[in-house]
Order: C-alpha cells, then sequence, then structure tokens
C-alpha cells in the first residue's frame, strides 16, 4: 500500500484506531459508512504507518486512544472522537459539538474508563486487512 503523503496529512483528516479492537473496528466501519465525502485516510496502531505517525508527535499516547490527525494537530482521547463526528457533518457533527460541551476531563475519563474494559466487553480480533477496495485510503 501506498504511504499517506505530508501533503495528504495537511489536506485530508486520517484516523488511526486499535486494529484489534472490535469496538474500535465497530467506530471505524461507522466512520466509512458516513464518510461520504472519502475525506478520511486510515491506519491502525499496529500498523509501521500508524507507528511512525505516533512517533512524529509529542502527545502521550497509547493503544487505549484513536488518533485523529487534522491540519498538521494530533487530537486523542474523547477530542479525536468527537472532532472526527464534526468532519463528517450532518447529525454526527451535532452530536460532535454537544460532547465538547462537557469539561475535557470528565470527557477523557469517561473515555479512558471504556478504553480500559474495551477487551473485556468487546473482545478482539486479528488485526484489520484492508481490501483492494480502499485504494489509498488506508495504510
Amino acid at each position: 500500500m501506498s504511504i499517506i503523503s505530508s501533503n495528504d496529512l495537511k489536506t485530508n483528516p486520517v484516523l488511526v484506531f486499535d486494529g484489534t479492537c472490535i469496538l474500535c473496528d465497530s467506530f471505524f466501519q461507522w466512520v466509512t459508512k458516513k464518510d461520504k465525502r472519502k475525506i478520511f485516510r486510515y491506519g491502525t496502531l499496529q500498523s509501521g504507518y500508524g507507528k511512525d505517525l505516533i512517533g512524529r508527535q509529542t502527545i502521550e499516547t497509547g493503544a487505549d486512544t484513536v488518533i485523529l490527525i487534522h491540519q498538521g494537530k494530533f487530537f486523542t482521547y474523547s477530542s479525536a472522537a468527537l472532532r472526527t463526528l464534526i468532519l463528517l457533518g450532518g447529525c454526527p457533527k451535532l452530536l460532535g459539538y454537544t460532547g465538547f460541551i462537557f469539561p475535557k476531563f470528565i470527557r477523557d475519563s469517561v473515555y479512558r474508563f471504556i478504553a480500559k474494559k474495551r477487551y473485556k466487553w468487546f473482545g478482539t480480533k486479528s488485526c484489520l486487512i484492508p481490501g483492494p477496495e480502499w485504494g489509498d485510503r488506508f495504510n
């Protein structure tokens, strides 16, 4: 697969998620269905691409967060999820803006609690292997 260029990182939001988590994969599948404009690019935390992206930034991250890179900025935890909703537009956009009503420490506490329990509650799977229909949108 091709590596997303630096220019692509500036123009397209990139969503990096845990490819072995069923909850994370469900979020990814939902986002791809709602992304009618096909603006998002994707990667998993386990891929070389995901590890490279994480290595480029100074925000403390781990496998317990989705990461959104948009316009050269890294977003993690609840901010990444809510900004993803906003970028999708429509009803998800409204939900995303509504989520920002809550203070970050509350949003992130809830996010981290769910992240700790996600394997127990939802299970794991082998890492996602994207098909040819993803073209240059997945790394």
